[in-house]
C-alpha cells in the first residue's frame, strides 16, 4: 500500500484529503504544519508528499528545501497543493524539483493522476536499485487469477477478441513476473497518438453491430488526442462493453477533460453494473494491470450494481 504525507495548516482540508486518499486504497500521514512534515518525511519515509505553501514558520518551500537538502527524502516527490495562483511561484518550485503544481480547490481526479504519476516514477527508480514494488506485485496477481478466467472463456466461446487480448496480457504477464515488476511498454514499443474519436472508432469495429444499441457514448471532446498503447486499451474496453451488452446491461461512456497548472489529462469513463459478474470483475482487473504498463491511470467508484471505471489518460501535446 502506497504511503502519502498530506501537510497542510488548514486542519479539516488536511483531513479531507488524507480520508479521501485513503478511500482510493492509500496510506495516508497527516501534519498540522510544515515542521512537522519534515520530521514525519524523515522518519516515516512516504512515497509521494502533497504539500501547502501558505504555513506559518515553516511554509511549503521550506519543506522542500529541507527534504530536498537530506539524502534520505531527496527523491520523494512533493505535489504543491496551494491557493497561491502566482506565476512566480509556479516557475520557482519547477526549478526547485516539484512534481506537480496543483490549485485549489482542486479536482479530486486531477490530484489522484498526480499522486499516481509521482508514484509510478519513483517504483521505475526503485526498481532500477533492484527492489520489489509490492504494488507491482499484487496487481500482477489479480491480473494472472483474472487471466485465467478469461482465457477459459476464450477458449470456450473461441472469441478471436479474448484469445488476442489473453496473448498480450500473458506476455506482459509473464515479463513483469521475470522482472518482478510491471513491464512498461514504453520501453519498448512507440505508443500511438490517436484521438478519442478514432480510438472509439476502433472500438465500436470490434463490437457486434446488433450491441452497438447498448452503447452510450457521450465525449466532451472527441478530437483530443492521447498518447499510450491504445491497442491495448481498445481491446480490453471493447471486451468490457460487449460483454456488458451480452448481459442486457447498458453501457455509459464519458468524457471529460481535466486541466491542472502543469498537465492535461483526458478522463473516459465507463458506469457498468458489476454486482456477481466474475469476467467484468476480471476484465477490470486486466485494466488496471495494463494502466500501470502504458502510463494511464484507474480510479473507481460507486456501488457494485452502479459502478464507474475512470482511465485517465494524460493528453498528447502537439
Amino acid at each position: 500500500m502506497k504511503k502519502v504525507l498530506c501537510i497542510d495548516d488548514e486542519k479539516d482540508y488536511c483531513d479531507n484529503i488524507a480520508q479521501i486518499l485513503e478511500i482510493e486504497g492509500f496510506n495516508t500521514i497527516k501534519a498540522y504544519s510544515g515542521k512537522d512534515g519534515v520530521d514525519f518525511a524523515m522518519s516515516q519515509m512516504p512515497d509521494v508528499i502533497v504539500c501547502d505553501i501558505n504555513m506559518p514558520s515553516t511554509n511549503g518551500f521550506d519543506v522542500l528545501h529541507k527534504l530536498k537538502q537530506n539524502k534520505m527524502t531527496n527523491s520523494i516527490p512533493v505535489i504543491f497543493l496551494t491557493a497561491r495562483d502566482h506565476k512566480n511561484d509556479i516557475i520557482l518550485s519547477k526549478n526547485s524539483g516539484i512534481e506537480d503544481y496543483l490549485i485549489k480547490p482542486v479536482d479530486f481526479d486531477i490530484l489522484l493522476a498526480s499522486i499516481n504519476s509521482a508514484v509510478s516514477k519513483i517504483v521505475i527508480m526503485r526498481n532500477s536499485m533492484t527492489a520489489v514494488d509490492s504494488g507491482d506485485v499484487e496487481k500482477m496477481t489479480k491480473c494472472s487469477k483474472a487471466l485465467e478466467h478469461i482465457s477459459a472463456i476464450a477458449l470456450h466461446e473461441k472469441s478471436d477478441k479474448l484469445i488476442e487480448l489473453c496473448d498480450k496480457i500473458r506476455f506482459m504477464l509473464a515479463t513483469s513476473e521475470k522482472k518482478g515488476s510491471i513491464l512498461k511498454l514504453g520501453e519498448y514499443q512507440k505508443p500511438e497518438v490517436l484521438s478519442l474519436e478514432d480510438f472509439f472508432e476502433k472500438v465500436k469495429k470490434m463490437i457486434p453491430n446488433n450491441l452497438m444499441h447498448m452503447m452510450n457514448l457521450v465525449f466532451e471532446n472527441s478530437k483530443l488526442k492521447i498518447e499510450a498503447h491504445l491497442e491495448l486499451y481498445s481491446l480490453i474496453v471493447a471486451c468490457m462493453m460487449q460483454h456488458c451488452a451480452e448481459q442486457n446491461t447498458e453501457v455509459f461512456v464519458k468524457s471529460e477533460n481535466l486541466l491542472s497548472k502543469s498537465n492535461n489529462y483526458l478522463v473516459v469513463s465507463l458506469a457498468m453494473n458489476m454486482a456477481s459478474n466474475t469476467t467484468l470483475k476480471s476484465l477490470v482487473a486486466m485494466l488496471e494491470f495494463a494502466a500501470v504498463s502504458t502510463g494511464a491511470y484507474i480510479s473507481q467508484n460507486g456501488a457494485a450494481n452502479q459502478h464507474t471505471v475512470n482511465i485517465i489518460f494524460p493528453v498528447a501535446i502537439d
